[in-house]
């Protein structure tokens, strides 16, 4: 069992062992897309291929017309198997990376491990739930910190599915990688009070707007040859040790059992923090062929693989 980091600000120095004392001087580069950005084919690991080939057709391919813009989103929902009005459900939204733009939406469930994920039979047995996954065709944020209309849209979105089914206003999720995670941060600075809790996978967002994250339930997960999510992920932490909020921390190895990951996730849970931060160790994702810079693409997949962190999500609330 790990010895989790449990840290916040005391008035003194601590050197938290990420890249030697990163927190107070690791920068992250400005750019939203992650070198993580890119989803890796998932032929190469049966694993991941088999929740996407047996989950990807439950997904109903939808489109909403903003009623202020005119402008129409295509979108994929799940909707819970045996649905009763009579029941209240949470909705989870997932935000894929920026090579979903431009795509359909029965593209993006054929694609994506981090859609998919939520809805086998295994998870919803647990907690079922509404999954929504919007295809943006255009990117929602940009390098400059600047966004997209399309954003406003799939607020307005949300906001009319809980019109049209039973959904529980107090358990509405966000997660996200690469620029989906960049999004979901920009979410939590902006629309706040719709969600109850968050996953960020593999991306950053502008750390001066992001100071209402110190009152946020999230996990956020980076992988250590990420330079640009690590660093974003590092400028967090800063600000958190700079202003007395504490958070857990850990890193360790994408390729350890996945049960021993869980009870990882599991112990910091247990440490009762709202924020939770968890690094994989450099060239951990990889597959056997990767090259460095694509192995970092499967970062997301092994994030979203940790059942626990999923199971945790479900269990918060405003």
């Amino acid at each position: 069992m790990k010895k989790i980091k449990l840290l916040m600000a005391l008035g003194v120095v601590v050197c938290m062992g990420l890249n030697g004392c990163s927190i107070a001087t690791t920068k992250a580069n400005t750019s939203t897309a992650s070198s993580s950005s890119q989803s890796e084919d998932k032929q190469d690991n049966s694993e991941f291929q088999a929740v996407v080939n047996q989950n990807s057709s439950k997904f109903q391919q939808l489109s909403f017309k903003d009623p202020d813009t005119g402008a129409t989103l295509e979108y994929d929902l799940y909707v819970p198997k045996d649905y009763d009005s009579s029941k209240s459900y949470p909705l989870l939204m997932y935000i894929p990376d920026e090579t979903s733009i431009g795509k359909t939406p029965a593209e993006l469930v054929q694609q994506y491990y981090g859609a998919d994920i939520w809805v086998t039979d295994e998870d919803q047995s647990k907690h079922e739930s509404f999954v929504l996954v919007p295809a943006f065709t255009e990117r929602p944020v940009n390098d400059d910190w600047s966004t997209s209309n399309q954003i406003d849209t799939v607020v307005k979105l949300i906001n009319n599915l809980k019109e049209q089914y039973s959904i529980d206003n107090n358990r509405v999720y966000s997660t996200g990688q690469s620029i989906g995670c960049s999004t979901s941060l920009y979410l939590s600075s902006n629309y706040n009070d719709l969600f109850a809790a968050y996953m960020f996978v593999s991306g950053q967002w502008d750390v001066s707007v992001l100071g209402g994250l110190e009152n946020d339930k999230f996990f956020y997960i980076t992988d250590e040859g990420d330079t640009k999510a690590s660093g974003g992920q590092d400028e967090v932490m800063r600000m958190f040790y700079n202003n007395g909020v504490g958070y857990t921390y850990e890193t360790w190895s994408a390729q350890e059992p996945l049960e021993a990951q869980n009870q990882d996730v599991q112990d910091m849970i247990a440490q009762g923090t709202n924020a939770n931060m968890i690094r994989f160790q450099k060239g951990s994702v990889m597959q056997p062929g990767d090259t460095e810079m694509g192995s970092e693409a499967t970062a997301a997949d092994y994030a979203y693989r940790l059942s626990s962190i999923r199971d945790w999500l479900f269990e918060q609330s405003k």
